[in-house]
């Protein structure tokens, strides 16, 4: 299982890199059929106006389509978050169709 981190305007962090591996990894322990992730983490300099100032998106690959969720939020943390909680939901989905 790879995970791929990006970081777009937004310092890279270990924690967070480290907090998102885990966090993933557990995940894929109950959906193993996912390959590879792609998680993205995006400061977004016209959304800091309206509280939702960074962005964070993650890309599952696995057999058929791709599973994707994104979450904009004021804390990177949060929208990492949430991001998760938006997966799980796609996962359950997906792991019942299979």
């Amino acid at each position: 299982m790879e995970i791929v981190f990006e970081y777009h305007n937004a310092g890279s962090s270990k924690f967070l890199s480290s907090l998102a591996k885990k966090k993933i990894k557990r995940l894929i322990k109950n959906y193993p059929f996912v390959a590879k992730s792609y998680v993205l983490f995006k400061e977004e300099l016209s959304l800091k106006e309206k509280g939702r100032g960074y962005i964070c998106g993650i890309r599952l690959s696995n057999p058929g389509p791709l599973l994707y969720a994104s979450s904009h939020n004021n804390d990177l943390l949060t929208a990492f978050n949430e991001a998760i909680e938006s997966l799980k939901t796609q996962l359950k989905k997906r792991k019942a169709l299979l």
